[in-house]
């Protein structure tokens, strides 16, 4: 439920990279005694905006700006098992590749995603794997390979463990994360 949860907030803010933001002021200069001011010039210093009164004293100042934010790029590569989902991100395109083995080696699933871009991807084991038996995960970016054991138990818990595999020798169900 949580992980459904934040996806959504994913998309949310990926929805809203490209805001837009309004300003609408207006409004009446007047002296002490109430009366309307002509040609006064009403300022907002910071968004460089102006205008001046006409001869009942008003004033309005509307603009609208679209923002469009830069993508969220990885800063270094990185293969992390958090709460049940691979996460991986690539500096540079790379094929990314995900095998999920029983204890006795028996290859279960192979997710490959050969020509990977620059950006964040995230793979759920729980909903690749269907199983209460322990795996062991082989993640890979390229040359670069983390093998990660893996113990789902009841109530949505799970064990995990990762240790690190010298340098050796993702369409499919490894999808990436958009932009935040």
């Amino acid at each position: 439920m949580h992980q459904r949860i934040k996806f959504c907030l994913f998309i949310l803010i990926g929805l809203m990279v490209n805001a837009q933001t309004t300003i609408n002021l207006s409004g009446t200069v007047s002296n002490q005694a109430a009366k309307p001011i002509a040609g006064a010039i009403v300022t907002l210093v910071k968004q460089n905006m102006k205008d001046t009164t006409g001869a009942d004293g008003a004033y309005k100042i509307t603009n609208i700006t679209s923002s469009v934010l830069p993508l969220l790029l990885p800063q270094s590569q990185t293969i992390s098992l958090e709460k049940g989902f691979l996460e991986f991100s690539l500096i540079n395109p790379s094929p990314v590749k995900v095998e999920i083995f029983d204890l006795k080696g028996n290859l279960l699933q192979r997710e490959l995603l050969q020509n990977a871009q620059t950006g964040f991807y995230r793979f759920n084991i729980e909903e690749n794997s269907r199983t209460t038996k322990l795996l062991v995960i082989r993640a890979s970016i390229g040359r670069d390979v983390m093998m990660f054991r893996y113990l789902p138990l009841d109530n949505n818990k799970y064990i995990l463990n990762s240790s690190v595999e010298s340098p050796n020798p993702v369409s499919g169900k490894l999808a990436k994360i958009t932009a935040i």
